[in-house]
């Protein structure tokens, strides 16, 4: 039986009359279950989560980003007339790069595999509009990758349309566009409180008084005041930089640039080519028709000239600006120190981060160490200065994974609803008054919107206690008797170099970890903190739950709490003095 192929969750590309087949999840929104409910439908098999098709597909990602990044960066210095080195391109497209890799393999393999598994008739997409496919930056890339029908079905339309096996109508149909560039700009309110006026005055003041050689520190990671004393320690006023990183893009898209960048490199066999024929027309408008006004927008900056160094643990992905900035002084020989950004270094079995230590001269662990020259172990900056703060009598804290982009090379909405599935038994597990005892934060990500997962939880249980991701987690920590991580995550990490009561469970076992690692995970194992079954870990919830701090305190605990940290959440009692000896002892200017 054929069947009726539908790729997104706009309704208006659907069809209603006949058998379809939906290509994810995603296609069925939780709210809109009075509509495909009633159709005659199928969902395709997932693609991509296994632990042998993510490790292929990872080292498939690696080998085009390789082979491509050099060809890129050729391309691109020969359009701009430029000579940039290829680690001034990597440090502006490196992250978007493999973003753009991984959804593109995923997108090809998703619907090569559908294609083998089921006849299909017909599909319907939206109507193709070639300027809509590019991005101005990374982080409009990213929103479209989620939250885009458009984007999305255009996406396929054009990976379907390159198939010569294709042998059904793919039909476009005209409905409003997004109309919608983010870029980075951030929105902010007309009405801004009187205090903040003022803040912000003083703040511009502040980043007026800047020397052309003093370092450019920005989002360190440190919280706020330990920051700022970090600039004072080097004699200057203490600087609000990310206050000044919004930039206005108004290059517009350039058929003309995207034909001569895509002529810039010859794509060598059709392997290649169903991965690699679209990037030439999606790659951020940043990049391409506005480069020139980007560098123009940089030396209309107040920030130093001719810096000590540069260091920051945030910037280095989405803030277009400072990228552009940090690759020019690299350029120029600054040394260029990037700071962890949260639990996934060090750890993981693929690498996602590896981008960070490619383009920083000197990168910052929280304590770990490696066979790369530039990883220089520091400790967890985020908590450099913060004391345990909980309450013995307060909630049980369950802490909740974002869903995130499409931007993996699996599916990442199965994933996350059998991560759910499992959210879902733990609750119904624990012996507690779910009204009184349990508080669940959401992930702050705007993801949770779109799997609704509020709405899921009060469905399951209308007197579910649920945090939306709005309240700071340190002021919801300091009101919990303990706290359980659904994920393996930075905020879990902190608890246990703050000797917060934590536990912790997910589904994948160790299968995400590294060899150099396992051991150290296996310690909390052992020790009863962190688990892989739902059922199991609402076990030792009932029945630690009414003396967490004995449990907590006894030496098992502790003596295993201590080794994991001293390797992946390292503590300092002088941060900045540490901080200090550690840029000092790996200037490279």
């Amino acid at each position: 039986m054929k069947r009726f192929l539908i790729t997104t969750a706009e309704e208006k590309l659907w069809q209603f009359d006949g058998p379809v087949i939906f290509l994810g999840e995603w296609c069925k929104k939780y709210s809109r279950e009075i509509v495909w409910g009633n159709i005659n439908g199928t969902v395709a098999q997932s693609y991509g989560v296994s632990l042998k098709e993510k490790n292929q597909d990872f080292q498939l990602v690696r080998k085009l980003e390789t082979e491509l990044l050099p060809k890129l960066t050729n391309a691109l210095n020969s359009i701009h007339g430029t000579s940039y080195s290829l680690d001034f391109w990597c440090t502006l497209v490196g992250h978007w790069l493999r973003s753009y890799l991984k959804i593109i393999v995923n997108r090809v393999h998703t619907l090569e595999s559908v294609l083998r598994e089921t006849h299909i008739s017909g599909a319907n997409f939206s109507e193709l509009i070639e300027e809509e496919m590019a991005p101005i930056d990374l982080r409009d890339f990213h929103y479209n990758s989620l939250r885009s029908n458009n984007f999305n079905s255009m996406l396929d339309f054009k990976i379907l349309s390159s198939f010569k096996e294709i042998d059904f109508p793919l039909n476009q149909v005209s409905i409003s566009s997004r109309n919608l560039k983010i870029g980075s700009a951030e929105s902010t309110s007309n009405q801004v409180h009187q205090k903040t006026k003022i803040s912000n005055m003083l703040k511009k003041g502040s980043n007026f008084f800047c020397r052309d050689n003093e370092p450019f520190i920005s989002t360190t990671y440190l919280p706020r005041n330990t920051e700022i004393k970090f600039q004072l320690s080097y004699l200057q006023t203490p600087k609000f930089w990310e206050d000044d990183l919004s930039y206005s893009c108004s290059s517009k898209f350039s058929q003309h640039y995207r034909d001569q960048l895509s002529h810039k490199w010859s794509v060598k066999n059709s392997l290649e080519h169903k991965y690699l024929n679209l990037l030439p027309y999606m790659l951020p408008i940043s990049y391409l028709e506005g480069f020139e006004e980007m560098l123009s927008q940089v030396n209309q900056t107040n920030w130093p000239k001719n810096p000590k160094f540069i260091f920051t643990s945030n910037l280095f992905a989405y803030s277009e600006l400072f990228k552009f900035y940090s690759a020019l002084k690299k350029e120029d020989g600054v040394t260029y120190f990037l700071g962890q950004h949260g639990s996934q270094y060090g750890t993981q079995m693929l690498p996602e981060t590896d981008i960070e230590h490619k383009v920083s001269s000197k990168f910052l662990t929280w304590g770990w160490a490696s066979s790369r020259t530039n990883d220089i172990p520091a400790f967890c900056l985020k908590i450099a200065g913060r004391k345990k703060k909980n309450s013995q009598s307060g909630y049980l804290l369950l802490v909740q994974a974002p869903l995130g982009e499409r931007i993996e090379t699996w599916d990442t909405n199965k994933v996350y609803e059998l991560y759910f599935s499992d959210q879902l038994t733990f609750i119904g597990s624990i012996a507690l008054d779910l009204s009184k005892d349990l508080l669940i934060r959401l992930h702050s990500d705007p993801s949770k919107d779109f799997f609704e997962t509020e709405r899921r939880l009060k469905d399951y249980q209308t007197e579910l206690n649920i945090e939306s991701g709005i309240v700071n987690i340190w002021q919801l920590i300091e009101q919990s008797r303990l706290v359980v991580f659904t994920y393996d995550s930075t905020g879990f990490l902190e608890c246990l170099a703050l000797n917060i009561p934590t536990l912790a469970f997910w589904q994948s076992d160790m299968q995400h970890l590294n060899e150099e690692s396992k051991g150290f995970y296996q310690i909390l194992v052992d020790a009863g903190i962190i688990y892989f079954h739902p059922e199991t870990i609402a076990n030792k919830v009932n029945e630690i739950w009414s003396d967490v701090e004995t449990w907590w305190q006894s030496p098992v605990v502790q003596i295993a709490r201590e080794k994991f940290s001293s390797q992946y959440a390292r503590t300092s009692k002088k941060p900045i003095r540490d901080l200090r000896r550690i840029i000092r002892e790996n200037l490279t200017n």
